[in-house]
């Protein structure tokens, strides 16, 4: 099974003034090229975000519009997962996440990092896709905490505390996706 882990697109992002959106556009279709066509003929299974996708919670229209496309793109091809960062605002990005099919998937809610995205590849290997996203720990206080006289104050400790209250599980709460 083959797969591209990428992160931190930040797209939207300026350097010094100069606007990076075309060099972003560029990089995106080198990725979904891969994808549409693999030099070696082998099959990329899955694209997996992890995080960052905009470098603003509410990025401008142009982003959006190409994160779309890329998405278009590459769900006609493979199956793409994706989380939000601390860039990102979770709920912005996860909109429309539980209507989401087939092939795309994205994960911003806490409540669903124990259900993998199960995707079984042409090979016959299945990979079990834990969607992790990032936890700014004053908003995750109130949904996460448990009676804590001190609670955690880092993504890491509520992470660390949130696999230990369920920890993962497979396959009987999973998503399973076929190729």
């Amino acid at each position: 099974m083959r797969v591209i882990h990428t992160s931190d697109w930040h797209l939207g992002r300026s350097l010094l003034g100069a606007d990076l959106g075309a060099a972003q556009a560029d990089v995106l279709d080198q990725i979904c090229r891969l994808v549409e066509e693999p030099d070696d003929g082998i099959p990329i299974e899955a694209v997996l975000i992890a995080g960052d996708v905009f470098d603003r919670g509410i990025p401008p229209v142009e982003p959006i519009e190409l994160f779309e496309a890329t998405l278009e793109r590459l769900v006609r091809h493979t199956h793409v997962v994706v989380t939000s960062g601390n860039h990102d605002s979770a709920r912005r990005l996860g909109f429309g996440a539980g209507l989401f099919r087939e092939r795309l998937h994205v994960v911003t809610d806490i409540d669903l990092v124990d259900r993998p995205v199960v995707v079984e590849g042409s090979d016959g290997v299945a990979l079990a896709v834990y969607g992790f996203p990032y936890l700014e720990p004053e908003h995750a206080q109130a949904r996460l905490a448990r009676g804590d006289a001190t609670p955690p104050r880092s993504h890491d400790e509520w992470s660390g505390r949130r696999w230990s209250w369920s920890g993962p599980t497979w396959p009987d709460a999973s998503v399973s996706v076929r190729s």
